[in-house]
Order: C-alpha cells, then sequence, then structure tokens
C-alpha cells in the first residue's frame, strides 16, 4: 500500500471517528425521562391519525383545534433545564470591603471591595441609608484571578446629605448572593 491510499484509509478512519464522537456526545447531552428511560421528545400536537402511547395501548385519534391544547394520557415531560432563575436559593458568597470612605477629591462616597467567587457575571451594589433615606448604586462585578472585584462603587455627593451613613457592599449573581458587614462613611 503507497502513501497516497494510506492516508486516504487513515482520513476516513478520522472522519468516522469524529462523527461517533460527536453523536455520542449529542446522545449524552440528550435529556432523559427517569421514569421510562425514552428520551422525552416536544410537546405533542394535534394530529388527525390515531397513535400509540408509551405502554402501547392505541388511542383514539384526535382533531386539530386552535382553542385548547390536547389532553394527554401519558406522563408529561418537565422542560429541560435551561438558563434562568430556580427555586433553589443562591449559594453564599463572601464579600469582604477593601476600602471605604468619602473621597473629597471625587466630591463622592467610595467603597471598593471583592467576592470570594469567580464567575462570569454578577453585579456589586452599595447600599447607603442614613435615617429614612436609602441611595443605591451598583456596577458590574469583574473576574479577577480567584475572584469577582467591585472595583470602586461611587455614590455623587450631590445625592448624598451630610452625616453618617450606613453602607453596605452586597453581590449577585444568578448562582450566589452576599453582603458585607456595614461601614460607616462620614458625608461632610
Amino acid at each position: 500500500m503507497n502513501a497516497g491510499p494510506r492516508r486516504l484509509v487513515v482520513t476516513a478512519v478520522a472522519v468516522l471517528l469524529a462523527v461517533a464522537v460527536a453523536v455520542t456526545v449529542i446522545a449524552l447531552m440528550r435529556p432523559v425521562d427517569a421514569g421510562t428511560g425514552a428520551t422525552p421528545s416536544p410537546s405533542p400536537s394535534p394530529s388527525a391519525s390515531a397513535s400509540t402511547t408509551a405502554t402501547g395501548t392505541p388511542s383514539s385519534p384526535v382533531a386539530p383545534s386552535s382553542s385548547a391544547p390536547p389532553a394527554t394520557d401519558g406522563p408529561s415531560v418537565p422542560p429541560a433545564p435551561g438558563p434562568g432563575p430556580t427555586d433553589a436559593p443562591p449559594a453564599p458568597a463572601t464579600v469582604t470591603v477593601t476600602f471605604s470612605g468619602y473621597d473629597a477629591a471625587a466630591a463622592a462616597a467610595v467603597v471598593g471591595g471583592y467576592v470570594d467567587a469567580l464567575e462570569t457575571t454578577g453585579t456589586c451594589t452599595i447600599t447607603m441609608t442614613l435615617g429614612s433615606s436609602v441611595v443605591t448604586r451598583a456596577v458590574a462585578a469583574t473576574p479577577d484571578a480567584t475572584t469577582m472585584s467591585c472595583g470602586e462603587v461611587a455614590v455623587p455627593r450631590s445625592a448624598l446629605s451630610a452625616g453618617t451613613w450606613q453602607t453596605v457592599l452586597s453581590y449577585s449573581s444568578t448562582t450566589r448572593a452576599g453582603s458585607a458587614p456595614a461601614v460607616t462613611i462620614e458625608v461632610p
């Protein structure tokens, strides 16, 4: 066998192997209904012909209807999990304040800190309270080497009255949430 046909055989085997791996990955990623071991299918749609249910018993024909979805006599298939809110509460995140105070040069109250988690996105928020006044500012957290950095969150002096403000730095994402202990910032 010379180099030309051998190269062709090696290429064909490599392509077949790649296809087999792709099919296996796709098959493993599809959700499986735990009750029957069957892969769930999309929601049923009306059909004018008789069909067979998962138990093997024929069902009666269903007339197409535009007013209501057809009733099913088999187990319902939950939607595939995806991004979005869940019922589970977010995991706790430890938030650490690295600096806080009033920056006269910037004419703003400033707070900086970080979160003990590394994620792709999150939000750092400071909530400042003086009596019944509450001022909130939020910034996008930035992924760092092993943490989420809040950088500097600033509230301009024009949004604050003079006094001692209780200030809380908090963090939230789709998977984590937490707050640092309150710090005080004296606004002149």
